[in-house]
Formats: structure tokens, sequence, C-alpha cells
């Protein structure tokens, strides 16, 4: 299995649609924009690290990958990811992986 693509959703002033899906075992991709959030629902028991993967380096210098926990039952907000550090440049996206996946869902959201 390979990584998913997560189609950002727009938010407006007038609401946005909150519609779940299943976290991928392999992990998502989302738009390298600088202007998507992800919206993460963990169902577990347990706490959960949801890591957004950075591609290199800054001047010579290794970029720490962004590691979020969302503990068990919890909604956590993550984002957004700043191009120079999260966007690879092959393919202008943002890898995003997760520790677990059991009950754990997320979506995208383009501001």
């Amino acid at each position: 299995m390979a990584r998913t693509a997560l189609t950002p959703t727009a938010l407006a002033s007038t609401g946005a649609t909150v519609s779940l899906a299943a976290a991928n075992v392999d992990g998502h991709t989302i738009p390298g924009t600088g202007d998507v959030i992800l919206l993460v629902s963990n169902g577990s028991g347990g706490s959960i690290n949801v890591t957004a993967v950075t591609p290199g380096t800054q001047d010579g210098l290794a970029i720490a990958d962004e590691v979020v926990a969302v503990a068990a039952g919890a909604q956590t907000i993550i984002g957004p990811f700043p191009p120079r550090s999260f966007t690879d440049e092959a393919d202008n996206l943002v890898d995003i992986n997760f520790s677990a996946v059991t009950t754990v869902t997320c979506q995208a959201f383009q501001y």
C-alpha cells in the first residue's frame, strides 16, 4: 500500500463540512502550499503520534520532523505546514505519518 492523498476541504465563512476518513497505515500526503491544516481524531484507547515529515535540510542542517501527540479520545488540529520546512520540492506535497491508525481518522482543510 502507498500513501494516499488527502484532498483538502475549503474553509469558508459559511462553514465547512467535517467528513473524517480512516487514517492510512502508510500515511497520507497533503498539498504543500502552506495553507493546509489537518484535523486528527483519535478514537483509540492510547495516545498516538502524528508526524509531519521534513524533506531535508536548510542551510546544511537537518530539519527535525514535527511530531504531535494526539491523546486518546481527543481531536487535534495540526498545521499549517510552511513550505520551506515541510514541502518536498520533487512533488510539492507534505508527507504525514501515524504511529497507529486503528480508530484514527483525519481530514485536511485549506484556508
